[in-house]
């Protein structure tokens, strides 16, 4: 998904792993890519992708 345009379509917020002794880990956002986008195909399929918001970058 790296480099390809999606659509925030839901934020979860700072969440926490209690298996995990880090801490909070950075907003995690539900974003949606169109599978056209992704891989090229005449599609009109959408993946849903859960990314952290220190992967995101704005369009």
């Amino acid at each position: 998904i790296r480099g390809k345009k999606g659509v925030v379509v839901d934020v979860h917020g700072v969440i926490s792993n209690p298996r995990d002794h880090r801490g909070l880990y950075p907003p995690l956002y539900t974003v949606a890519f169109d599978v056209a986008e992704l891989f090229g195909e005449a599609r009109r399929d959408k993946l849903w992708v859960d990314v952290h918001e220190e992967w995101l970058e704005k369009a």
